[in-house]
């Protein structure tokens, strides 16, 4: 078997290199109309294939961006983009982020042969089959937020760790019932919630802690995305958990919690439904016994910078692109001298949370993933999508 290394780290891959000059094996794989693509169909082309398990998983979906991205200043090259989605989905996904330079390829028969052509060893055709496996130990959930309590369930009753997409749950009581499900069967779970793991974060959280810049005051958060009006996707769509609370509030009230010296008790908000019944946009304040404030602006259909603010006494901390920052600015309040704070790569951030998840799994240590946080947040979006009385089709509050 192959070697490589990831971030400096060795691994062993599940078979060996292609070598230049090699002939590719043939393969049938689905297209969007349902018709066949051949290998034979790319004839005369470069071929980027670029294999994966789904769409509709973070770094999957990052891939598909990035080559989408690329392709578009390479002559006489073709992306291929191979998944076990259904065509469907794949042609929703491409519709959704704009993805015109790559073509979505399914291979969702059974009575494909590609994986086994093209050394891809491990695919599930249930999810239950990857429940049973007695090889996995980690398992990353990344589907709609309304599936996640059911999956989450089975996975810890058959003894496998959990990290699980943003927002981890629907509400506060499903959560509640994995946490303590967990506790049981001695298990680590976690939000894959990149707040918790960007260094930016962790350097910052040091800065503040150590009172130079005096306490926190009041934190500003805006994140604003125009999703166009499609009540089919998942932005919008209620049988989906769609909305803007569980997609991108997350990230802000995330941010929040994380700065604030204990929890808010004291919560008004106002909120924009969209046709759907989803929120499409929302106002939120927040305060805790110690007086530090927030404010939070979301929309689902309006462009807005993704910025934080966080204000001490002695200073501001600004970020941007917070979800995944790499830098931010300390403004002193008395002089007004900027210092820029660098840490890790926006590029890697699903990186940072895998290097965590398996450094907590190995130690016992499961500290850095800071569950009770998501704990405090999911208490959070629930209470207020109580407030709105915005319940989710089959949700149990």
């Amino acid at each position: 078997m192959a070697k490589t290394a990831f971030k400096g780290t060795p691994v062993t891959l599940a078979g060996e290199f292609v070598k230049a000059g090699t002939s590719a094996p043939e393969f049938t794989l689905v297209k969007g109309d349902l018709s066949n693509y051949t290998l034979k169909d790319g004839k005369g082309k470069y071929l980027i294939l670029n294999i994966f398990p789904s769409m509709d998983t973070g770094v999957c979906a990052t891939s598909v961006r990035k080559f989408n991205q690329l392709a578009a200043n390479q002559p006489n090259t073709v992306v291929l983009a191979i998944s076990k989605d259904l065509p469907f989905a794949q042609g929703r996904f491409c519709t959704t982020e704009g993805i015109t330079n790559v073509i979505p390829l399914s291979d969702y028969r059974y009575t494909s042969d590609f994986a086994e052509k093209y050394g891809v060893s491990k695919v599930y055709d249930t999810i239950d089959d990857m429940f049973l496996d007695a090889d996995v130990d980690i398992i990353y959930i990344t589907s709609p937020h309304n599936t996640h309590y059911a999956f989450m369930k089975q996975a810890l009753m058959y003894g496998k760790h959990l990290l699980v997409e943003k927002s981890i749950t629907l509400n506060s009581r499903e959560l509640d019932d994995m946490i303590a499900l967990a506790k049981e069967k001695k298990l680590v779970l976690a939000e894959a919630m990149t707040i918790w793991h960007m260094p930016i974060y962790k350097k910052l959280w040091d800065i503040v802690q150590s009172g130079e810049l005096g306490k926190v005051q009041i934190i500003t958060m805006n994140f604003g995305s125009f999703k166009e009006y499609d009540m089919s996707n998942r932005f919008f769509n209620m049988n989906l958990a769609g909305g803007a609370m569980l997609d991108i509030g997350v990230y802000a009230l995330s941010i929040v919690r994380s700065f604030l010296d204990e929890q808010p008790d004291e919560i008004v908000s106002q909120w924009k439904p969209s046709p759907t019944g989803s929120d499409e946009q929302a106002t939120i304040l927040l305060k805790n016994a110690q007086g530090q404030m927030a404010t939070v602006a979301l929309s689902m259909h309006s462009k807005q910078p993704k910025r934080a603010m966080i204000s001490l006494e002695k200073g501001y901390i600004e970020i941007m692109e917070y979800p995944r920052a790499d830098k931010a600015v300390i403004v002193d309040a008395e002089s007004g001298v900027q210092t820029e704070i660098t840490a890790g790569d926006t590029a890697d951030a699903l990186y940072y949370e895998m290097q965590d998840m398996e450094q907590a799994v190995k130690s016992g240590d499961a500290s850095a993933m800071q569950l009770a946080y998501s704990r405090d947040v999911m208490e959070i979006m629930t209470k207020l999508r109580k407030d709105w009385g915005m319940k989710y089709p089959g949700e149990a509050w």
